[in-house]
């Protein structure tokens, strides 16, 4: 479904920098170009400049579409709102974006006809009400909350509607996931059980660093710096889907947040193991020779024959090597959530352990782990006691 109405444009040049001109009319149908600069210089940034085109189109043929506003079918202007969002969030956020809108919301809502002005709130409680009696739970509905609850908001600034209907909708209660950690023995135990194994090298860099899965498999030999014994985080491996039958492995510089761009220490175990690596990987070339993939020659985590490891792979394969060694099953992203553990355990700040997981809000830290430094306030008030109890008299130390 698109507007009728589209608003045509094109890139242009003045004083080395991009500019948008538009191609707008006025109520007599007279042209009146509009240019809008993109603040961006001409070299190297000809598709960043066509991502802005594109998105300037998208909102002003909603401008243009936005004086029949009694006329604007709510899914028309759902998938239009979807097209100017796709230039500012990644690619992976959009595909699910698209997987919650042209699924469940269009066949909840299609059949209903509704122009956008008349959505009410007890529609949106009615369509929550179907996810429910669909099986999601509070968890999933929480994602069509907020993709609506965007939706909307830009719909009101646009000024396409006067109410926003979500604005007495109560949002669903999260539940919040209980996380599986091992302690510091299992993942010394499995990291000795599995070091043999395709996946070892992103096993490491995830237990002690905290990574990102996207994180751990983008991390490039030159972002190590053996002589400064530092490891950057600036990179990412990413799965979408091509097609409805193949997923397409991609790389990006465009981190989550921008407190996902860290620097570590490079830990002495790590660097052991990132070593051992870039040994193993000039070994499987001479093996390989000419068939050897040298497209991801510059990545840490790859296979034997230099083919950079998916995604997908990692969350297969991980569980299968737990329990071909009868380890404790977990999900490798749990490992994210075990090295927090670990830290909160030996007292670091939540403060640290946020920007050490890359976290952008503190509260996202705070809300994880808290729990967790309930427990580690326990092992030191038992330590305090021991330490600062007479041995055996059971007497403090210091009186009162």
């Amino acid at each position: 479904m698109a507007f009728t109405r589209e608003v045509t444009g094109s890139l242009q040049v003045k004083n080395n920098i991009f500019y948008v001109v538009l191609n707008l009319y006025d109520e007599k149908g007279r042209r009146k170009p509009k240019w809008v600069s993109t603040g961006l210089p001409v070299r190297g940034n000809k598709r960043r400049a066509e991502e802005v085109l594109k998105q300037l189109r998208s909102e002003y043929s909603m401008k243009a579409a936005a004086p029949k506003g009694t006329d604007l079918d709510f899914l028309a202007y759902l998938q239009s709102w979807l097209d100017v969002k796709r230039a500012s969030i990644q690619e992976t956020t959009y595909e699910g974006y698209c997987d919650l809108v042209h699924g469940k919301i269009t066949r909840h809502f299609e059949p209903l006809a509704l122009k956008l002005q008349d959505v009410e709130e007890s529609d949106i409680e009615q369509f929550f009400q179907f996810l429910y009696e669909s099986g999601l739970s509070s968890n999933t509905v929480i994602h069509y909350y907020a993709v609506l609850m965007t939706f909307f908001k830009y719909a009101r600034k646009k000024k396409v509607i006067m109410v926003n209907p979500m604005d007495d909708v109560d949002k669903p209660t999260e539940i919040e996931y209980s996380a599986a950690f091992y302690s510091a023995k299992e993942i010394m135990d499995m990291l000795e059980a599995v070091k043999d194994d395709v996946l070892y090298t992103a096993i490491v860099l995830t237990s002690f660093y905290g990574l990102r899965r996207s994180e751990t498999l983008g991390i490039r030999w030159n972002a190590i710096d053996f002589e400064q014994k530092t490891i950057t985080i600036n990179h990412k491996v990413y799965q979408t889907r091509a097609n409805k039958d193949r997923a397409e492995v991609k790389t990006s510089n465009r981190m989550k947040t921008k407190s996902s761009l860290r620097t570590f220490p490079l830990i002495p175990f790590v660097e052991e193991a990132l070593l051992e690596a870039k040994k193993r990987q000039q070994e499987y070339r001479s093996v390989f020779k000419g068939s050897y993939c040298k497209k991801h020659l510059e990545y840490v985590c790859v296979r034997p024959d230099g083919e950079i490891i998916k995604p997908d792979y990692v969350s297969s394969h991980f569980p299968y090597l737990l329990k071909k060694h009868e380890l404790r099953v977990i999900r490798f992203h749990d490992l994210r959530h075990t090295c927090a553990s670990l830290l909160v355990a030996m007292g670091i700040p939540m403060k640290m352990i946020q920007e050490w997981l890359g976290h952008s809000v503190f509260q996202t830290t705070a809300n994880r782990y808290s729990h967790l430094a309930t427990d580690a306030k326990s092992i030191v008030a038992d330590t305090l006691a021991e330490k600062l109890t007479k041995s055996g008299a059971g007497s403090p130390l210091i009186e009162a």
